[in-house]
């Protein structure tokens, strides 16, 4: 009797610790994948970091009072993109003295102000130009602050579209009359109808 009493404590032991050590198991399965998912939902911040530079001028619509171009969604010329988690979509661009960022816009009838989002490191490096349409219009933000990201409300360039109309822009560190400077960046170009 005492061998059965015995055998049946030492089946029970044995039993408790089998079932402790499954569920130990199944509990250590369940936590890489929670991990596994974790790691699937990481990589569209890897995807943005390898952005390609548009290869073509692109057209753009305006659909209502307003539209913000993005300078890395322009046709880049001696401009250089890179990653900035400051800039309205994490992305601005570098201008040298020789830089174009250029679309077509698409805009309806009426006045159109056109504002640019820079951040100036210089006074002196600080003027830009907006061609559209084969006029220039020289641009720059406030003064001071530097190092920051300001529109450029100082200088604000209004145009009247009679009827819809697409038409050509650039931001440009120069133009056909004044040379440019470089060493400011930019983050978006955008068109607002005022009436």
């Amino acid at each position: 009797m005492k061998k059965s009493i015995f055998s049946i404590g030492c089946a029970v032991i044995l039993a408790a610790t089998i079932f402790s050590c499954a569920s130990t198991s199944q509990q250590s399965q369940k936590v890489p994948e929670t991990e596994t998912v974790q790691e699937e939902q990481l990589p569209e911040p890897a995807k943005k970091e390898n952005r390609e530079p548009v290869k073509t001028v692109p057209t753009i619509t305006s659909k209502g009072r307003g539209i913000k171009i993005e300078a890395e969604d322009m046709f880049l010329e001696d401009s250089s993109l890179y990653k900035d988690n400051s800039a309205s979509q994490g992305y601005a661009i570098k201008m040298s003295e020789h830089s174009v960022a250029k679309c077509k816009v698409v805009l309806s009838a009426g006045t159109w102000e056109c504002l640019v989002s820079e951040q100036a490191f210089k006074t002196e490096s600080s003027e830009l130009f907006v061609n559209i349409s084969g006029t220039y219009y020289k641009v720059y933000p406030s003064n001071p602050p530097l190092a920051s990201w300001e529109l450029t409300t100082r200088s604000p360039v209004y145009i009247h579209i009679e009827q819809e109309s697409t038409v050509n822009v650039s931001i440009n560190a120069g133009s056909p009359y004044e040379k440019g400077t470089g060493g400011m960046n930019i983050d978006y170009i955008q068109f607002v109808r005022t009436n």
